[in-house]
């Protein structure tokens, strides 16, 4: 396995939250856009996210649009 640093360099690992934010911004996006996060946890927490969500406060995740009930089958699948 080749370490973090080598992969990032190469391009290999998605945005960071910080990245997203600075990306999104640069592209022209409003602060009232709704961004769609897909995905699990947040490679260091919730504080990772601060950026993110002081650009784009309208942040939705998968838990916000479906009922515990639908979610349930998906519980233990990050990416689904």
């Amino acid at each position: 396995m080749l370490p973090a640093g080598t992969l990032r360099s190469e391009g290999l690992c998605p945005l960071t939250p910080e990245e997203a934010a600075i990306m999104l911004a640069a592209l022209g996006l409003k602060r009232t856009t709704r961004i769609y996060l897909a995905g699990a946890r947040i490679y260091g927490g919730i504080s990772r996210m601060v950026a993110l969500t002081s650009l784009f406060p309208n942040l939705v995740t998968k838990e916000d649009l479906l009922s515990s009930k639908e979610i349930e089958p998906f519980k233990n699948f990050s990416s689904q």
